[in-house]
C-alpha cells in the first residue's frame, strides 16, 4: 500500500490530469449515480403506486403524489443518462488530448535517441494505440465500477438504517457481485488471456520461420507435419475461448442467482415487517421492484475483466 501511494505521488501522467479535471470527474460520477438512483426510485415509486391503486382509494388525492413522482423519475432517468454520457466523453477526450500532447512533446525531445534503435513511426503508433485504450478503460470499466460502489454503499446503508440484519445480508450478497466476482474474473480470465497471447506469439514466430523455410518443407515432403504445426495452436486457442465462453455463462448464471436471493431477502423482510396495516403493505412491492434497476451496474461490474 505504501508503494502504491509513492507511485501515485511521483506519477506525472495520470494524477496531474485527474487533479486538473477533478470537478468534471465528480460531476460524471454524480450524474452516473443519479441515473441509476432515478431508475431505482422510479421502480420503488411504481411498486407503491400499483399497490396503493389496487386498493381502490376513495380519491385520486391519495395517489396524486406518487403519480407526479413517477413522471418526474421517468423523465429524470434518461436526462441524467444523456448528460452523463456527454460529460464522461468530454472528460475522457480532454484527458486523451492532454496525454497525446505530452506524448508527442516527450518523443520530440528524445527523437534522436529513438531513431537509433526504432523507427519513430512505430513508436508513435504503439504509444498512441495504448492511449486510445484509455477511453474504453474509463468509460467501460472505471466509471461503472466507481458508480457501482457508490450505489452499493447507498443501498446497504439505506436498508441497514431500517433493519441492520437485512442490511448485513445485502452487504454480503451484493458484495459477492461487487467485489468477489470481478476479482474472480480478473484471476481466471487473466491467466487464460496470458496463455492465449503466448500461444499466438509462438504461432506467429513459428509461422514466419516455416514460411521462410517453405522450400525445405516441400523438398522433404512433410506436408502433414507442416499442417499439424499450423493447426495445433489454432485448436489450443479455440479451446481456451470455449472455456472462456463457458465461464462467462456460469458467471452470469451465478450473478443472476445472487440477484434472485437478494430480491427474496427484500421480499421476505418487507413481507414480515411491512404488513402491520394495509397502508404499510403497499411498500412490499416497492422494495421488491426497486432492486432490479439498482443492480444493473453491479452486473456490469461482475463482468469486468
Amino acid at each position: 500500500m505504501k508503494q502504491l501511494r509513492q507511485t501515485f505521488a511521483h506519477d506525472t501522467w495520470v494524477m496531474p490530469y485527474l487533479r486538473k479535471y477533478k470537478g468534471l470527474l465528480i460531476l460524471v460520477l454524480f450524474l452516473g449515480f443519479m441515473t441509476f438512483f432515478s431508475g431505482g426510485a422510479l421502480m420503488f415509486n411504481s411498486g407503491y403506486l400499483i399497490s396503493e391503486a389496487a386498493r381502490q382509494p376513495s380519491s385520486i388525492i391519495y395517489i396524486y403524489i406518487p403519480v407526479v413522482l413517477a413522471r418526474a423519475f421517468g423523465i429524470a432517468r434518461p436526462v441524467f443518462r444523456y448528460v452523463e454520457r456527454l460529460t464522461s466523453h468530454n472528460w475522457v477526450l480532454r484527458i486523451v488530448s492532454d496525454f497525446r500532447k505530452k506524448l508527442y512533446q516527450t518523443v520530440e525531445r528524445k527523437a534522436s535517441a529513438i531513431q537509433r534503435s526504432h523507427q519513430t513511426g512505430d513508436i508513435l503508433s504503439i504509444l498512441a494505440d495504448d492511449i486510445d485504450h484509455i477511453e474504453n478503460l474509463y468509460l467501460r470499466t472505471v466509471f461503472p465500477m466507481v458508480i457501482g460502489w457508490l450505489l452499493y454503499l447507498f443501498v446497504v446503508i439505506g436498508v441497514g438504517s431500517l433493519n441492520w440484519v437485512v442490511g448485513l445480508l445485502l452487504f454480503l450478497l451484493l458484495g459477492i457481485i461487487v467485489v468477489i466476482m470481478p476479482l474472480a474474473s480478473v484471476a481466471t480470465n487473466g491467466v487464460r488471456e496470458y496463455r492465449q497471447h503466448q500461444i499466438q506469439h509462438r504461432f506467429y514466430t513459428n509461422l514466419t520461420d516455416e514460411v521462410l523455410g517453405l522450400g525445405d518443407w516441400l523438398i522433404s515432403g512433410r506436408y502433414d507435419d507442416f499442417m499439424q504445426l499450423q493447426t495445433k495452436p489454432i485448436k489450443e486457442i479455440a479451446a481456451l475461448r470455449r472455456k472462456d465462453h463457458y465461464y462467462q455463462w456460469w458467471r452470469s448464471f451465478f450473478v443472476q442467482f445472487v440477484v434472485l436471493l437478494t430480491t427474496l431477502v427484500l421480499l421476505i423482510w418487507s413481507g414480515i415487517f411491512w404488513t402491520g396495516t394495509k397502508s404499510m403493505a403497499d411498500w412490499i412491492a416497492a422494495f421488491a421492484l426497486a432492486i432490479f434497476p439498482a443492480v444493473s451496474p453491479f452486473l456490469n461490474m461482475s463482468q469486468d475483466e
